[in-house]
């Protein structure tokens, strides 16, 4: 590149001004064009020889560009700092300038002017965010009659300044096209489904995972909105946090949402959904990532299932499908606390078959096993639903009656005396005893509840069996 001045101006007139024009104006591709641009220019504007953009490291000089007719100085050429006049701008971070090396005691000894010959210099800093990048300098073999003048110097501190902005420009368009470079990998080879919407829900690309999941191709994507596969059920699930995220509130969210495949089945997916906005904080557009948890939610619920399942094993009398000793402790303890806390009533019902021991005896355990599983059905079918009614073990039966008092208690165990006589039974008929008691004042704790029904139970088989007792 020449970017001699034309002729009719001077060296110390308009030339400046169209050097620094020029190097504003015109667009360069890369650092290296426009270093060797500032270089040119310099140069002529200067009437020096030789031009560098210098790059320096600790106490290394490299060469970056260079426009000299001394055939030693190459781009890519390394030398020690302190070799070069340079040492005095990195060091001191100010321009220097020497119109005539010789007079100076300290460098006429000095590399640069012992073995290449250079008599005036010109060197500016190049900073790059705040930190030396390198310089920008020039320099001749021949002394200049006159000092570098102030619009000289400035001069090549403009275009120091220039060369360190468009350095920063690079670095950043190079970190940027990393950046990008990074999202777009990530997002093609990401094992979970991606997509980018506009702020109005049109997808405008899907990555690979996002087709595998669904079974459609690119195309039945983009240009579609995603709303268009959710299942109607939950289609307005999302609305609010959307809201949310337009209006600032949020940057991102998180949900989950069933949506339908190319099949026609129902997925059940896990979705992130994040806004990106543009320099004025205007919406651009959503990046959605979607996981697959239709597996896992099934094996969540069967598990689930299982552990009901299992609960109500360990709960439930298997012969009379009543509950057993350990949901009857679980159910008193919880019962209890709740009626001391809400000074509510709380009964408790003990019956016992009365001569279940003769029945065994006389027909066998298998007939005794069906005595007590009609027992529970009759039980199961005369309590209310808010009732708990319980196998304890033999022939043992306790129905626990929340928010109860005795009245209503014993008007329970009434109709259950009348059903032991209507049910039409395997054997002869089968009678039962009652003993009912309820919470008092004096009531200290659970065990105090049990005996009183106990006693009462106690006291209706000495009076005969097949009667009711009230606990005193």
């Amino acid at each position: 590149m020449d970017m001699r001045v034309p002729a009719g101006r001077t060296a110390k007139g308009e030339d400046w001004l169209f050097g620094l024009h020029h190097l504003l104006v015109e667009h360069f591709d890369d650092l290296d064009a426009f270093a060797l641009a500032c270089i040119d220019i310099g140069r002529h504007m200067l009437d020096l020889s030789t031009g560098i953009l210098s790059r320096i490291v600790d106490e290394d000089y490299e060469v970056f560009q260079v426009l000299s007719p001394i055939e030693t100085l190459q781009a890519g050429n390394h030398f020690d700092l302190s070799d070069t006049y340079c040492r005095a701008v990195a060091k001191n971070g100010v321009t220097t300038a020497y119109h005539r090396v010789e007079t100076h005691a300290e460098l006429r000894n000095h590399p640069a002017c012992t073995k290449l010959q250079l008599r005036s210099y010109l060197g500016a800093a190049v900073m790059v965010g705040g930190q030396l990048y390198g310089t920008l300098n020039f320099s001749d073999g021949e002394s200049r009659p006159e000092p570098f003048a102030a619009r000289e110097i400035r001069t090549v501190e403009s275009m120091a300044a220039l060369i360190g902005r468009f350095v920063e420009r690079e670095w950043a368009d190079q970190a940027l096209r990393e950046r990008e470079r990074m999202f777009e990998q990530s997002f093609r080879h990401a094992i979970v489904g991606k997509a980018i919407a506009k702020p109005g829900g049109e997808m405008i690309d899907v990555n690979p995972a996002m087709c595998h999941i669904f079974g459609y191709g690119p195309e039945q994507f983009i240009g579609h909105s995603a709303a268009g596969f959710v299942i109607p059920e939950d289609l307005h699930l999302t609305d609010r946090l959307y809201e949310e995220l337009y209006a600032g509130k949020r940057d991102h969210f998180q949900a989950e949402k069933r949506y339908f495949d190319s099949r026609g089945h129902i997925i059940e997916a896990e979705i992130g959904v994040a806004l990106v906005r543009g320099a004025r904080g205007e919406p651009l557009y959503t990046v959605i990532q979607l996981i697959d948890v239709s597996e896992r939610n099934r094996a969540q619920r069967e598990l689930l299932t299982a552990n009901n399942a299992l609960t109500q094993l360990s709960t439930t009398d298997s012969l009379t499908g009543l509950s057993n000793r350990r949901a009857l402790d679980q159910t008193l303890r919880r019962e209890f606390a709740r009626a001391r806390r809400n000074q509510s009533p709380l009964s408790l019902i003990a019956l016992d078959i009365d001569h279940f021991k003769r029945i065994n005896d006389r027909y066998g355990h298998p007939v005794g096993d069906e005595v007590l599983a009609q027992c529970g059905q009759v039980l199961r079918e005369s309590v209310r639903e808010t009732d708990i009614a319980t196998r304890p073990g033999g022939e043992e039966f306790t129905i626990v009656l929340p928010d109860t008092p005795l009245e209503q208690a014993e008007t329970l165990a009434e109709r259950l005396h009348r059903q032991f006589h209507e049910t039409s039974w395997p054997v002869e008929a089968v009678t039962a005893s009652f003993g009912i008691a309820c919470i008092q004042p004096a009531t200290a704790d659970i065990r105090s509840l049990v005996r009183a029904a106990d006693r009462a139970l106690y006291n209706a088989k000495a009076a005969g069996r097949d009667c009711i007792m009230l606990a005193s």
